[in-house]
């Protein structure tokens, strides 16, 4: 036995830490996906997705409401949820104001999701424990009274 911060090949109540800490708990995946849509006129469209067409919202029982068939992108970089969030800009409904060129229209909501699945080691037996988590940064549009500089656009 190398101590109580070494090695072995089986563990047993004189393991060290570092051993013990390494198989109780082993990430075996991780998921991120992002999704991003606006709300504009009181409809919701995807704005990752190649067709517009207008959205609806349910409600699951466990989690809650959401975006049925809203487009989900698994991404694997910083690079990759840039590129998705300027493919999602390009679609965004925004006009200007005498305040700002390119004032948002639409309410917008972008979201990401981090799936994880882990095992643990319990009374000698593993364990699979899947973890969600998910971020929703939302930008309001412009209140209806602000003036637009292009007739037809208002929230």
């Amino acid at each position: 036995m190398m101590g109580k911060i070494g090695s072995k090949s089986e563990l047993d109540d004189a393991s060290g830490i570092i051993p013990r800490s390494s198989t109780s708990t082993i990430c075996l995946s991780i998921e991120i996906q992002i999704s991003y849509f606006q709300i504009y006129k009181e409809k919701i469209q995807d704005l990752l997705c190649s067709t517009r067409r207008n959205l609806s919202v349910r409600k699951h029982p466990k989690n809650g409401p959401y975006v049925v068939n809203l487009t989900n992108c698994l991404v694997t970089s910083l690079e990759e949820v840039q590129r998705w969030l300027a493919v999602g800009n390009r679609k965004r409904v925004v006009a200007s104001t005498s305040q700002n060129e390119h004032s948002s229209r639409s309410h917008i909501i972008f979201s990401i999701t981090l799936s994880q699945s882990f095992q643990e080691i319990i009374d000698g037996r593993p364990h699979v424990t899947d973890k969600h988590s998910r971020i929703n940064f939302i930008d309001l549009a412009e209140k209806k009274d602000v003036v637009t500089k292009r007739p037809g656009y208002s929230l």
